[in-house]
């Protein structure tokens, strides 16, 4: 059962998401990577994919589900990052493709943890990758 202790951090949590929505919506401000339209169509996918991903790992943490944590989770692990061709990659700056990597791996941890069945290491581990994300979107645009 989540307690009390748990729930005020899945609200902040929960609240940084509506914040990173609400951050896409905003103009650009920030380094610009190039996407040939074809790989921005797959790269906005893929970030659709994360919002509700996180929001099925949320839901799943909620009900105390580790086996759907862990399979939420992974989805979202390297095996997504794959799924972009490496032509698309070529031109990205290097600290654009770290924070890609960093967010991939951490959901990979975050899938392999979740047998610990620990809500405050996966809410933990979940912020650091939110982390990465506001990083990330408040340091780069997409063809600005």
């Amino acid at each position: 059962m989540l307690h009390g202790r748990t729930t005020l951090p899945l609200f902040f949590l929960i609240t940084s998401l509506t914040c990173t929505t609400a951050s896409a919506e905003t103009p650009p401000s920030g380094i610009g990577v190039h996407f040939e339209p074809n790989h921005k169509k797959l790269f906005i996918q893929q970030m659709h994919t994360f919002e509700q991903g996180i929001s099925d790992l949320l839901d799943a943490l909620a009900q105390q589900d580790y086996t759907l944590v862990a399979k939420r989770a992974k989805i979202m692990g390297p095996e997504m990052s794959r799924k972009l061709p490496n032509s698309a990659k070529k031109s990205w700056p290097t600290e654009f493709k770290k924070i890609g990597g960093s967010v991939h791996n951490g959901f990979l941890k975050l899938g392999l943890d979740a047998e610990l069945e620990d809500p405050h290491l996966t809410l933990k581990q979940l912020s650091s990758i939110i982390k990465s994300c506001h990083a990330c979107h408040a340091q780069y645009d997409i063809n600005p």
